[in-house]
């Protein structure tokens, strides 16, 4: 038996566990991750990225849980590369999107489905975003895109959180409210099926696993974390975290460059116990 049997540690990637501006993890989260999962403890990613762009960094770091992916729409069990669960959005998305790109027309979009990324609209956003992502996107015309995971709307500068990105949630809360999921991430909108959240993800990820929510813990940096951090026992959020998300509680920590997966292992080691 291991101090840690029962517990699932869900942590956001991105500026998490590892900052942006970093290639690899910072070897204190790795180490400390280890040393969790050694114990008996859980660890999987709760991500906005897609099942594609997941394989950019599944090498990066070991889970030994499905990862929730695209905010809770996907999850993707990397140990036997196979899809768990993937949910879908309403049937007439494309009318939606349609409708958007008219109302915007500055907007980049993607739309995803298991690992394809098709590109309806480009723009500097989009090419930022897939080149972060080491990914090469498939243009298609919308309505040849007949299902999705979710689409994702995007600024030119997909770093900042400007009015822009606020105006197109706006729309989006105005005219679909109850059809759809949106979060913000810089100058990206994400948007899913409603009901799906990092949350959602996280809850049947516990129902497959067996867990129980009193064992819970959650760490992230962003907006679309916050649906999943409130589920938690406890939350985590890194010291150079947004704003909306540290000022709703989280036990803070040190920054992801810092290890803030290991500050938050060695709080969950003293809780725990000796093995």
């Amino acid at each position: 038996m291991g101090k840690f049997d029962g517990v699932l540690l869900a942590a956001d990637f991105d500026n998490t566990l590892r900052p942006e501006n970093m290639a690899r993890v910072p070897e204190r989260n790795l180490l400390a991750l280890e040393y969790f999962m050694k114990n008996g403890g859980r660890f999987t990613l709760a991500t906005g990225r897609d099942l594609r762009s997941f394989r950019s960094i599944r090498h990066l770091l070991t889970v030994n849980a499905p990862v929730v992916l695209s905010n809770g729409a996907a999850l993707f069990d990397p140990r036997t590369d196979t899809v768990v669960y993937e949910a879908g959005l309403p049937r007439d998305f494309q009318t939606d999107v349609a409708e958007l790109m008219a109302r915007f027309p500055r907007i980049g979009v993607e739309i995803h489905h298991g690992f394809d990324i098709f590109v309806p609209r480009c723009n500097r956003g989009v090419e930022e975003h897939l080149a972060r992502m080491e990914e090469t996107p498939r243009t298609a015309a919308l309505e040849q895109i007949d299902q999705a995971t979710k689409f994702a709307l995007f600024t030119d500068t997909i770093r900042t959180e400007d009015a822009a990105v606020h105006e197109i949630l706006r729309y989006l809360e105005s005219r679909w409210r109850g059809k759809y999921e949106a979060y913000i991430s810089g100058g990206i909108v994400d948007v899913a099926a409603a009901g799906v959240s990092k949350a959602s993800g996280v809850r049947r990820l516990l129902s497959i696993l067996g867990l129980k929510a009193e064992h819970l813990y959650c760490a992230g940096d962003g907006r679309n974390d916050l649906p999943m951090m409130a589920e938690a026992r406890e939350s985590f959020a890194p010291a150079d975290a947004n704003p909306a998300v540290l000022c709703a509680g989280p036990t803070v920590v040190c920054s992801a460059a810092d290890g803030a997966l290991g500050e938050i292992v060695g709080i969950l080691d003293k809780r725990y116990g000796q093995a």
